[in-house]
């Protein structure tokens, strides 16, 4: 590889770190099959069953599941947190899909009874799993962390996607602690790649460790002649896009799973 670099005057550059530790990453975890005889798994449709499979047996866990809207990404959500049979749960949503989540997780757990927190005077020790907006959520977070979250849904998390944001910051460590994440999102970059920076860095700190390498790196960032630092191009898409579906994503779209 050298000598043909050499010949054509190409410049060889090493890997930054970050991309070498996913480059050595090996991802591999077993599937429970008894899972596979529970009333949800099997009302799922294959695509979904294999979204499911993929966030547990290749991120153990932790991923994004940016699915076209209308492919179910509510129900494999709770099908991983059914799956992990945690009881700490916390999902945070847009206040408009709170009676969304709460409807559903009574249609597909028995015996389950979340707790909806409406307004900032709602106690949040009331039982599990527990639906907040982000606005509460953001609000609550520091009592939140005390309560030893064990898992966190975010759904529409492209409500994370700008790092700057009180909402961001405060969700951050409580997200960062939880053993399990499941995004949800349609959208999760809806123009640029620094969209996703704050979504990654939450489900891999020692991959995504800083906002100026990832700008650096896969946004073309560089000092503006204005005197700020621009993040808002882009650079090494195939890479982005390759180290994203490693670590963490999972992307369909409906022309691909529902013909």
């Amino acid at each position: 590889v050298v000598n043909i670099c050499d010949r054509y005057g190409w410049e060889v550059v090493p890997f930054p770190e970050e991309t070498q530790l996913a480059l050595d990453t090996i991802q591999k975890y077993n599937f429970n099959d008894e899972f596979t005889r529970t009333k949800i798994y099997k009302c799922m449709f294959p695509y979904q069953r294999e979204g499911v499979r993929m966030a547990i047996c290749r991120f153990n866990g932790k991923c994004l599941i940016g699915d076209e809207m209308g492919l179910g990404k509510t129900l494999q959500a709770i099908s991983i947190f059914k799956y992990y049979k945690l009881s700490k749960l916390v999902v945070v949503c847009p206040a408009y899909l709170r009676y969304t989540w709460y409807y559903e997780f009574k249609k597909w757990i028995d015996d389950i009874d979340p707790i909806m927190i409406k307004k900032g005077s709602d106690s949040l020790h009331r039982g599990w799993p527990i639906i907040i907006s982000y606005d509460l959520a953001s609000k609550k977070v520091e009592e939140l962390k005390k309560m030893q979250v064990e898992m966190v849904i975010c759904d529409e998390s492209h409500y994370l996607k700008s790092h700057t944001t009180k909402r961001t910051k405060a969700l951050t460590p409580l997200v960062c602690k939880a053993k399990k994440v499941v995004f949800l999102s349609g959208t999760p970059a809806l123009n640029r790649p620094i969209e996703l920076y704050s979504q990654a860095h939450m489900l891999h700190p020692t991959i995504f460790p800083s906002f100026r390498k990832y700008a650096v790196r896969y946004c073309n960032g560089q000092m503006s002649p204005l005197g700020f630092f621009d993040s808002s191009g882009s650079s090494c898409p195939y890479e982005m896009k390759w180290i994203c579906r490693k670590m963490f994503m999972i992307r369909r779209l409906k022309r691909d799973v529902l013909t």
